[in-house]
């Protein structure tokens, strides 16, 4: 159990110290199948940067992780959802 309760603060600290990044992009959910759809479009430009800054390497190749948000509200421009860059790395615990 102590195991897990350190985790678990390990995880919030995390949180509570991570910086956010948002993508920009459009996200909108289909009208046709609400949130079992979502449209996205993303800056090109921006993904590739920050995919250089943040992103991960795994068998030569480069990946960026992800979050989709649900927004509270839907923006005057449509936008349902928006994208934000997991910016979790886990780190190796030392035994």
């Amino acid at each position: 159990m102590k195991r897990y309760t350190s985790y678990i603060l390990f995880m919030a600290e995390q949180i509570e110290n991570r910086e956010r990044i948002y993508l920009k992009s459009i996200c909108k959910a289909s009208e046709k199948l609400g949130d079992k759809a979502i449209s996205i479009s993303v800056d090109v430009g921006d993904f590739e940067k920050y995919a250089k800054e943040h992103g991960t390497e795994k068998n030569g190749k480069r990946y960026l992780a992800l979050k989709l948000f649900k927004k509270k509200e839907t923006s005057k421009y449509g936008e349902t959802h928006h994208l934000e860059i997991d910016m979790f790395k886990p780190t190796k615990k030392e035994e």
